[in-house]
């Protein structure tokens, strides 16, 4: 039976990132609502994937109602695009810009005037090397800590 176990995206992201199904619900909250068989064909697709089989990988992402990977491919790209947008929205201190940016990003129904002068500040700090003022502020506004691929932007680029 096929089944179309997309939820949110995140399912995409696994595969994409390698990451094993048992593992993510630490990093995709939406995932903790799969099916053990569901877990175990994802864990099924990413030793596919790890092991360069691509063409049953692909059949299985398509068995599965997954996206492709010119499809996962595509939505990154467009991210990171936006991603880019957002920063140097915030950069050029252009609210109306950020604010069409984010209209649906988790966080979008906190976003006015304060909140972006907030995240403008936060964007400064980080800028400077206050990591810690940052992530004050960032837990002031309610947003989700970054985790480990945080702490690359600290010690390598300036992708903040």
């Amino acid at each position: 039976m096929k089944k179309n176990i997309l939820v949110g995206g995140a399912l995409g992201a696994l595969t994409i990132f390698g990451l094993f199904a048992g593992q993510a619900s630490a990093f995709y909250p939406q995932a903790k609502n799969l099916t053990d068989e569901e877990k175990s064909q994802l864990e099924e697709l990413h030793t596919l994937v790890e092991e360069g089989n691509f063409e049953e990988a692909d059949k299985l992402r398509e068995e599965l109602g997954l996206p492709t990977r010119e499809e996962m491919q595509a939505r990154h790209e467009e991210m990171r695009a936006n991603h880019e947008a957002i920063k140097e929205a915030i950069e050029n201190n252009n609210y109306e810009s950020f604010k069409d940016l984010t209209k649906d990003a988790p966080f979008a129904e906190n976003v006015n005037e304060e909140f972006f002068a907030k995240m403008v500040e936060m964007h400064e700090l980080r800028q400077s090397g206050d990591y810690e003022a940052a992530d004050l502020i960032r837990q002031e506004l309610g947003l989700p800590d970054k985790g480990m691929g945080h702490q690359r932007h600290r010690f390598g680029s300036q992708d903040n």
